[in-house]
């Protein structure tokens, strides 16, 4: 119930269900964190960036993923987190902002 909770606040498009979702960022579940990152990737918020790039280094690959899409939700504050990721030494890391930066 919370991850469908978390993903109709972030399509209601108001952007003071904001600290609900920056709360669960930290969550100890990751569908949960996924959910929330998801959410924010929806509200298109800039804002957003300082807590989306530390999880794009989630041991949790859907929590990356979902980062990594909702960073090209942000336009180009987002692809310039992207960017910056692609040129991390993790691999994973690497190859997953590559990816989304091409599909953009």
């Amino acid at each position: 119930i919370r991850i469908a909770c978390l993903l109709s606040l972030g399509k209601i498009g108001d952007r003071s269900v904001y600290q609900v979702l920056l709360r669960d960022l930290s969550h100890p579940r990751p569908q949960v964190r996924k959910a929330a990152v998801e959410a924010l990737g929806v509200l298109g918020s800039p804002d957003a960036l300082q807590w989306l790039e530390p999880l794009m280094l989630s041991d949790e690959l859907p929590v990356r993923q979902a980062v990594a899409a909702a960073l090209a939700c942000l336009e180009e504050p987002g692809k310039s987190v992207l960017q910056k990721m692609a040129e991390r030494r993790d691999p994973l890391v690497r190859g997953l902002a590559q990816e989304i930066l091409d599909a953009a």
